[in-house]
């Protein structure tokens, strides 16, 4: 320790107890734990307890933190028992408060990320002005940082080279204001793993720069994936049967999925599937449709086999259909039963109107004023109808 900062000679050994003593008892503080904060941060012992210190912990009491969540933030960052209440902590708060975090808000991120207390007003001000000159909106510039409140504390020309390097991971560049509105995550990994990522899609799924645009543009999360992990999925899905064109489809329609479980995902889903057919339900679906359905709707993935089973058991029983009508209509699975399902199957039967003169997909997949248009009914009708039906 000394060794590190050999000022601490210079100090009176009664200062150097007293703060040994403060921190004891704050809270219960054990030993190990003094230890920890003293091996990490040895100029704590030169600081003032009558002053500086108190001052830090009763500002943090102010904000309020209790006394464990203090030692977990300078557990994190013993620095902070050095820092001005005045030059350093407000200005930094005030900045959280303009970014829009509420009181509870600055209390639980400060013990998670203490970095964050050496924010500054001005810093803040200058990388919005600066994301505002790639052409990042000031609103999703100011959602991203307050998303991602880590970022708050880069310097500007760090945030440049970090806009810059997302901006050329493609030809044309890609547009970051889309970028960071659909991918704020993107500002906690780096640009290394980013690259390697590109450069990954375009050996692995033979990318074209136009379906690599789309594809980051799309779901720009994926560039926050591991390689090993998108590797691991590639061949998931190839074992499942699906090509190299359908993988790639899959990316461009909901690039999201991709980096979703197979095990728990896509492998129940393909099983129910598997599993579809008998006497009301009709003929199985076969596996080169099943493959079909999810490549054109892979939000199927996404969605619970509670609710697939309900949406398929309410087609039969009630809607008198067959299984395999869903895949001229996959949207049907992920429409909710509460808001347009029933409401819609209601409405037809209280008017008399056979529905199966019409597609599922004119049915469930339209506006209301467009459903109501195919009917030939009034949308004024439809919805007093709705209104009357959930006691409105």
């Amino acid at each position: 320790m000394l060794s590190r900062v050999p000022t601490l000679l210079g100090y009176q050994s009664k200062q150097l107890r007293a703060m040994r003593e403060y921190l004891g008892g704050l809270a219960g503080l054990s030993g190990a734990d003094v230890a920890s904060l003293l091996q990490k941060e040895p100029r704590i012992l030169s600081y003032s307890v009558a002053g500086t210190v108190l001052d830090v912990v009763e500002f943090l009491r102010g904000l309020g933190i209790k006394l464990e969540g203090i030692l977990e933030l300078l557990l994190r960052h013993p620095r902070t028992l050095g820092a001005s209440v005045e030059r350093t902590l407000r200005p930094a708060v005030s900045t959280l408060k303009d970014m829009g975090f509420s009181r509870a808000d600055i209390a639980r991120k400060v013990v998670q990320q203490p970095h964050l207390l050496a924010c500054k007003p001005e810093r803040y001000k200058d990388l919005l002005c600066l994301m505002q000159e790639y052409g990042i909106t000031i609103e999703v510039a100011k959602r991203a940082l307050k998303d991602e409140p880590g970022s708050i504390t880069w310097s500007v020309n760090s945030m440049e080279q970090f806009l810059r390097n997302i901006q050329q991971l493609t030809n044309p560049p890609l547009d970051l204001n889309k970028v960071l509105h659909r991918g704020r995550s993107l500002l906690r990994s780096t640009p290394a793993c980013h690259a390697r990522m590109v450069q990954w899609l375009r050996t692995n799924l033979q990318l074209s720069e136009k379906e690599l645009r789309h594809i980051l543009s799309k779901g720009p999360g994926i560039l926050t994936r591991s390689t090993e992990l998108m590797s691991r999925r590639a061949m998931e899905y190839t074992e499942a049967g699906f090509t190299l064109e359908d993988i790639k489809d899959i990316l461009c329609r909901q690039p999201s999925v991709i980096g979703l479980s197979f095990q728990q995902n896509l492998l129940p889903k393909l099983l129910l599937l598997k599993g579809l057919g008998g006497k009301a339900g009709g003929d199985p679906l076969t596996e080169v449709e099943i493959r079909q359905l999810v490549v054109s709707f892979p939000s199927i993935l996404t969605l619970s086999l509670a609710n697939i089973e309900s949406k398929l058991d309410y087609l039969v029983t009630e809607l008198q259909r067959k299984h395999r009508d869903i895949l001229a209509c996959p949207f049907y699975l992920s429409t909710s039963m509460e808001k347009w399902i029933v409401p819609r199957t209601t409405y037809l039967q209280a008017r008399g109107i056979d529905q199966h003169s019409f597609t599922l997909n004119q049915l469930f997949s339209s506006t209301d004023a467009k459903f109501c248009k195919s009917l030939g009914t009034d949308l004024e009708d439809y919805t007093a109808f709705k209104l009357n039906m959930h006691g409105k």
